[in-house]
Parts: structure tokens; sequence; C-alpha cells
């Protein structure tokens, strides 16, 4: 028996295909997959939250038809302790078609689900209920995006997290599978995982701290202009110097620093208070 999503998504189909008279012979390759800053080890200080947005991806091959997907539910979870904390379908194709995308008059339901064994989120569609609305016929399609985090490993430890395509989660209606619908027919996609690499490192210096007492203060940006314009000593960490996270140390950032400490300004890009520089070696920095 069809879940109430796929039921849902074929009947859609049937309404918009009816009269078409393609061939029911035809099927596309459908893949469903991930993309996000995944190709390089993220590091970060260990117990805090790596926290990243990622796309969920239709992609369509050996399309023998003129047209896409007209639907699809997805289902997805995280592995281990990694969390899928939000979902949307803003500013991607499934957005209404005033809001960019391609749905009109159609159908959307996105949601979290929850409960062990069902953590995770489902997202369905249906582009149109009254007239052919369709993905392109080949290519890639960002269809959804998810917020994901956890913590980042003990210190020196690498771990590899994933988000994977998974069948039967369950949102408020009835378990959803990973379904994409073209010309009539449920056709189940191949899936691809997401995995990102998180390195735990240690606490080694505090951002602003200039002098190296621990304590973040007007002597920092007097520090790091005597510094730059003065011949006075180098910072302890020059990394943790660069305020406002655009590459470059300069008396940007002692103005940064000082607008930050007195007049309500942007904190640092990189995080306030102890934070990891690994091209630093101050690793009693943080205890001062």
């Amino acid at each position: 028996m069809k879940s109430g999503f796929l039921s849902l998504l074929t009947v859609a189909a049937s309404v918009v295909f009816s009269g078409s008279g393609w061939g029911q012979d035809a099927e596309p390759q459908f893949e469903l997959g991930f993309s996000g800053a995944n190709s390089e080890t993220i590091s970060g200080i260990s117990g805090l939250t790596f926290s990243q947005t990622i796309d969920c991806i239709l992609t369509i091959t050996e399309n023998p038809t003129e047209a896409g997907a007209q639907g699809w539910s997805i289902s997805l979870a995280g592995d281990s302790d990694l969390e899928i904390v939000g979902i949307t379908v803003d500013g991607t194709a499934a957005a209404d078609e005033d809001d960019g995308g391609l749905r009109s008059g159609g159908f959307e339901k996105s949601e979290l689900t929850e409960g062990e064994g069902n953590a995770g989120a489902v997202s369905a569609i249906i582009l149109s209920f009254t007239e052919f609305v369709a993905l392109p016929a080949s290519g890639t399609a960002t269809i959804a995006r998810v917020d994901i985090r956890c913590p980042f490993p003990e210190v020196d430890a690498t771990e590899t997290k994933v988000v994977r395509y998974v069948d039967g989660l369950r949102g408020v209606g009835q378990p959803v599978d990973n379904v994409i619908t073209h010309q009539n027919s449920g056709i189940l996609p191949r899936t691809t995982p997401y995995e990102v690499d998180l390195l735990g490192t240690d606490e080694n210096a505090v951002t602003y701290d200039c002098n190296v007492d621990g304590v973040v203060n007007i002597a920092d940006a007097v520090c790091l202009v005597d510094w730059l314009f003065i011949g006075g000593p180098a910072p302890g960490c020059r990394d943790a110097m660069e305020f406002n996270g655009d590459g470059r140390l300069n008396v940007a950032d002692c103005i940064s620093g000082l607008n930050y400490l007195f007049h309500g300004g942007p904190p640092p890009a990189s995080g306030a208070g102890c934070q990891s520089y690994p091209d630093c070696d101050l690793q009693d920095a943080c205890g001062v």
C-alpha cells in the first residue's frame, strides 16, 4: 500500500499527464544527493557546536522524455550525534513561483521529524495541480536546504559526520519515502549521502588579546597600533587580532575592535573570547 505522500504525488502526476500520449516505458535516472562545503576537514574547538547549511539536490540523467520531475518526496536523517535542525525550500526550485521557484498552485510540506529512530526531516512537493510544471529534463536542481549541527570531536580527533536519505520517517502525516514523480509513475531514485570531516582542536588564544594578558581592553588596541606603525612588539597571536574577518591585519582591525569594546559594534568575526587559531602556538593563553 502506498504511503500518503506517494499517493498524493501519483494522483497529481496522473491529472497533469492525462492525455499526454507519452510512452509509459520511458524512465530517466534520478539521483538524490547533497551539496555543501565538505571538500576539506573543518576544524573547531572540541565540544563547541559545528553548524552548516547544506543543499538537497536532485540530478536527472538519461532522460528520453522532454520533462523532468513534477514532484517528489524526500526523507533524510543524520548519523550518530549529527542533528538536522531546520529544513526549507526557500531559494530552491521547490519554492513558490512568486519567490523565484517553479511551484505554481501545487503543494509543499516540509518539516522536522522527532522521536527515537525517527529524527530527521521530510519534504513533499507537487509543482502544480492544474498545469504542466516540471524540472528541466536533465541537470541538477536544488530542491531543499537543511541546517545541520553537532559538537566538534575531542582534541586531535577527526570524525566523519553523515547525512543520508532514509525511507520511512514520519512527520504529522504518513511515513515518507524517497520517491520522484515522473510521467504518471513514482520512481525510486539512487541516493548519495553527505559526509563532512570534523577535527577537534584546543582553545589557544583570546580574540583581540594583543598583549596576551587574558583580558581584552584598550591596551590591546594600543598594542596593535604600536606594532603596525611604531615598531612595537608583535601581537602574541596575529590571527587573533584580525578582528573584522577580511583576511588582512591593518588599521581597520584597530577601529573594529574599539567599536566593539566601546560603541556596541559587531563582535569579532572569529568569535569573542577563547578561540582556536591553529597557526598560533599559545596553548596556555586562554588560561591566563
